[in-house]
């Protein structure tokens, strides 16, 4: 018997409430509770529906660590009917702040976390405040409640927004602030796909996979969703994700495997594997997590050679309309194909005096952070700039860095040079009127001195963009 760990018979019912909460042990036992949760997972529309099934609530339970399931089953006070499903986590969420690659550290904020950040059923809205605010009475050890995709126009979020109880009692705190996910639709055959594509940018994907078939070998995709094809996963994983040992523990993926929610690609040239796409899908949404390739062919574009062929290969399939990429922007955007969605990690925080320094000291570092990588970028840019400048100067003539240093401050071109000589000389150079005249000796003044225009090469610049997150819970 899966247990939640936590007392099954705790209920929540206020004065004039119109709903029941309580926590299910057995949920996963139960028939009739376990067809009521599938139907709502399948009319869910989260774009993170695959951490509000069954198999990974249970696939979570299953999984050592310092984290705890509950599941919260809604009625209505009246009839009985159950009006939502609400399965949560309570975990230590961590919270990064990040100066640069070597400059970083995390706290652990005990949360607890809502599953596929949306209430499924899509509850009225003040069934979904008394939820929240429940889980803030149940869970008094936790500083708040995560949600870490929601959407900016989710009905979750326009009720929470405005709900003034809910208001008082929390600070709503965007991690990192509202950020744009990519997702791509999937509708009928792969021409269909290509359709909105430009003749060019077709012609370039198809030659990519030729040039990288041409040099690497032959090329063939490996779609991984059953336990027997979990070891060509892993031997791609440990060639390409060298830097994460624990990326390529079997242990995961067998896991995922069965319970039905992995879906993974592999690209091999011959028997050498090139590219790896690491996801889960759950109803007809594909979720990414990570795009793996070889680096020592990123010439030949790897990664995107493996979309091409991983969205053919679903397209084929027929079992997948949605790709959702998260968090991030990709490397080669496809705005004819590419949906984008602003969704944030949402933390409502109890409106405590840590709480509040928490959020503010993260939210000056990211910007202190943001800022720093654009003064560099700028930098990094400007001597890229001198120094293409100096090598096509001609010989024997001096460097652009060079003559720039030699001239005076408010040097003047040629044309402007001219136009001094017949107005006279600037305002600043006039003699000024004075008690005592000037002496015969005084010196007169004369037009300015001209300069040649100095060419400045101009580089335009920008932050980088934040590598995408780990879909998850």
């Amino acid at each position: 018997m899966v247990n939640s760990f936590l007392n099954p018979s705790a209920q929540f019912i206020g004065g004039a409430r119109r709903c029941s909460i309580e926590v299910v042990s057995n949920g996963l036992e139960d028939g009739a509770f376990l067809a009521a949760w599938h139907g709502m997972v399948a009319a869910s529309g989260s774009p993170e529906a695959v951490f509000q099934t069954p198999r990974y609530f249970e696939l979570m339970l299953r999984t050592p660590g310092e984290h705890r399931g509950e599941l919260l089953a809604v009625r209505d006070t009246q009839d009985g009917r159950l009006l939502s499903i609400v399965p949560v986590r309570v975990w230590r969420l961590p919270v990064k702040f990040n100066m640069g690659l070597r400059l970083q550290t995390q706290l652990r904020v005990p949360v607890v976390s809502l599953l596929g950040s949306a209430l499924l059923g899509d509850p009225p809205p003040d069934v979904a405040e008394q939820v929240l605010e429940f889980l803030l009475t149940r869970h008094r050890h936790c500083a708040g409640i995560s949600m870490q995709a929601l959407p900016q126009e989710s009905a979750l979020w326009n009720s929470i927004n405005a709900s003034a109880p809910l208001r008082r009692l929390c600070r709503f705190w965007p991690m990192y602030g509202w950020r744009s996910c990519h997702t791509v639709p999937l509708q009928g055959s792969f021409e269909q796909y290509l359709e909105p594509m430009s003749p060019k940018k077709r012609y370039n994907l198809a030659r990519q996979v030729r040039l990288l078939e041409k040099e690497a070998g032959e090329l063939r995709l490996h779609v991984v969703r059953e336990a027997a094809q979990v070891p060509v996963l892993v031997q791609a994983l440990q060639a390409l994700a060298t830097d994460d040992p624990a990326v390529s523990r079997p242990e995961h993926w067998l896991e995922l495997a069965g319970h039905k929610l992995l879906r993974a690609f592999v690209l091999t040239a011959g028997d050498r594997p090139v590219g790896a796409i690491l996801g889960m899908q759950a109803q007809r949404t594909l979720h990414l997590h990570r795009i793996l390739f070889d680096a020592g062919l990123a010439r030949l574009s790897v990664g995107t050679s493996l979309t091409y062929l991983t969205v053919k290969a679903l397209c084929e399939l027929g079992d997948c309309s949605l790709i959702d990429m998260g968090y991030g922007t990709p490397a080669h955007v496809q705005q004819s194909t590419n949906v984008t969605q602003p969704r944030a990690h949402m933390v409502m925080l109890r409106r405590t005096w840590s709480n509040h320094v928490l959020a503010e000291s993260h939210d000056a570092l990211e910007k202190l952070a943001v800022r720093v990588k654009t003064h560099l970028a700028a930098r990094r840019a400007q001597a890229k700039a001198r120094l293409a400048a100096n090598a096509s100067a001609p010989a024997g003539a001096p460097t652009p860095a060079l003559a720039r240093q030699a001239l005076p401050p408010k040097a003047k071109s040629g044309a402007q040079d001219a136009t001094a000589q017949v107005s006279g000389p600037p305002r600043s150079a006039r003699p000024q009127a004075s008690a005592t005249p000037p002496g015969p000796s005084a010196p007169c003044p004369g037009p300015a001195q001209s300069a040649l225009p100095i060419a400045a090469a101009n580089s335009r610049t920008g932050p980088k963009s934040r590598p995408r997150a780990v879909a998850g819970a």
